[in-house]
């Protein structure tokens, strides 16, 4: 009878010892899942900040190509705008030849024009004749596809409706006396190159710095160094660009 009792107390007390265990257990198992989740939390912000940060860099990366791009395309975008206005320049000079050959005793568009136009008063005169007469009419060839104050001609060329200048110049001096070049101030801002066609016909890009910001009769002079041109010839080519000058 004693064993009996005595058994049943150790069964009573190993069920007290087992049920406060699994009491203690609960309780910690669920502040591990409150810890776990606390934790989870975070590290699932870090996460997020760690993929915004990954997404942040690769906006960067890919931006940088986009930009470089951006610029590519406007540099290709100036270079070809460059080319037209050489291959502008160009047919001016085939149709300066063409007037040549129609015109007895005249190797270039000179004084009073048959037009009624004095190429010595009038700055877009010797563009007006070659419009006039056929040689080159088509009238967006007179303008520059980066300059942006020059309009189309319509009935009569003025010095609105073309991007380049006409000096005049003595059959003699081929290579190196310029008949044609762009007006400075309608170039690109910062640009330090402009296009010139010479009278053997072949057009050059002459760097000048700061030509941008030069008058016609500062980048003539810059043209007419060295060129062996005579005094009287330079005099009178200076005129034609004081004339550009005030027709601005």
């Amino acid at each position: 009878m004693k064993k009996i009792r005595l058994f049943l107390l150790l069964f009573a007390g190993a069920s007290l010892l087992f049920f406060c265990g699994c009491g203690k257990s609960g309780k910690s198992g669920k502040k591990s899942k409150k810890a776990k989740y606390t934790v989870s939390g975070s590290s699932s912000g870090s996460s997020a900040e760690s993929a915004s940060a990954d997404n942040s860099g690769k906006a960067e990366k890919n931006d940088s190509p986009a930009i470089s791009s951006l610029f590519g395309n406007k540099s290709s975008r100036s270079a070809a705008a460059a080319a037209v206005s050489v291959n502008n320049l160009k047919q001016l000079g085939n149709a300066i030849e063409f007037y040549c050959q129609t015109t007895i005793g005249q190797h270039r568009p000179y004084g009073v024009l048959r037009s009624g136009r004095d190429i010595r008063k009038d700055a877009a005169a010797a563009f007006d004749i070659l419009m006039r007469e056929g040689h080159l009419t088509d009238a967006k060839v007179y303008i520059a596809p980066f300059d942006r104050k020059s309009t189309l001609a319509k009935d009569v060329m003025t010095p609105a409706n073309t991007s380049y200048i006409y000096i005049y110049v003595s059959p003699q001096y081929s290579s190196t006396a310029p008949v044609c070049f762009e007006k400075p101030w309608i170039l690109p801002e910062r640009s330090d190159k402009i296009n010139v066609l010479f009278a053997d016909g072949h057009v050059s890009t002459v760097t000048i710095p700061g030509v941008y910001k030069m008058s016609c009769r500062e980048v003539l002079e810059h043209l007419l160094k060295n060129s062996g041109i005579s005094s009287d010839a330079q005099k009178q080519m200076l005129e034609y660009a004081d004339l550009a000058d005030r027709n601005k």
